[in-house]
């Protein structure tokens, strides 16, 4: 996929977690992570530059979600991100109105 639509920041952060172990195209799944991402994403194309040119907010908003971060390349960057919606809406959970930040690696 991203070669296909020429995202080469998947490629590099695909590529980075399987060097650390993470991810493997030959893995069964074993280690806890998602196989088929491995698969979907895995390609030499992407740099590190790649992922530096994405924004560092992005705001989804017909899922009525949001992410934001202070850096792309600060081990101890500031992330959140937000998630709104509805519980009734399909696949909608209990989830809708919930939030996560992390800063210093925590």
């Amino acid at each position: 996929m991203a070669n296909r639509f020429n995202d080469g920041a998947a490629g590099f952060v695909t590529r980075a977690l399987a060097s650390a172990g993470y991810v493997s195209p030959s893995d069964n799944g074993s280690n806890g992570m998602v196989y088929p991402n491995a698969l979907i994403f895995f390609t030499p194309v992407g740099k590190f530059s790649d992922v530096e040119a994405l924004p560092l907010s992005k705001a989804f908003l017909p899922r009525h979600m949001v992410t934001v971060r202070s850096s792309w390349h600060d081990a101890n960057a500031t992330f959140s991100g937000w998630k709104g919606g509805n519980s009734t809406w399909n696949h909608g959970h209990l989830d809708a109105g919930s939030f996560v930040f992390e800063t210093q690696q925590q």
